[in-house]
């Protein structure tokens, strides 16, 4: 009977921890070196805005641009999974978190602050928006 007492606890335990989110769920992977920055970094050079879904080569309904600084809680607020463990976003860059139906697809990492924005989150329909010295600006069409 003991045995089976402890398996108990275990099991009990298990569903604690996994109800409390101390498990943490799964962490999404960041991508450094994406072909998108590539492509990102061409349309700063141009001088028309271009749809940011023309640029991706897999299925999105959202994306969520976040900055160096950026606490890790907001960013898990906004999007609903962690996307990196740290307290806060220290990459000196954008960060880019894609979603398809409410789960994330991609979270980019950009090299520098090349895209900026006036609010976090945005539609498949949005514009990427050269504005000069390399630097783009995410936009309603």
């Amino acid at each position: 009977m003991t045995g089976l007492r402890m398996m108990l606890y275990a099991v009990l335990f298990c569903l604690a921890v996994a109800g409390c989110g101390l498990g943490g769920g799964p962490e999404v992977e960041l991508t450094f070196d994406d072909p998108l920055e590539a492509k990102l970094s061409e349309v700063a050079e141009r001088s028309e805005p271009v749809r940011l879904r023309d640029l991706t080569d897999f299925e999105w309904d959202e994306v969520h641009i976040f900055y160096e600084g950026d606490s890790r809680e907001e960013v898990e607020d906004v999007v609903g999974a962690p996307v990196f463990r740290d307290k806060f976003y220290g990459s000196s860059g954008s960060l880019m978190v894609f979603e398809d139906k409410d789960s994330v697809v991609k979270a980019l990492a950009l090299t520098g602050e090349q895209v900026r924005a006036d609010r976090p989150t945005w539609s498949a329909d949005v514009l990427v928006v050269p504005y000069g010295l390399g630097y783009l600006h995410l936009a309603t069409p």
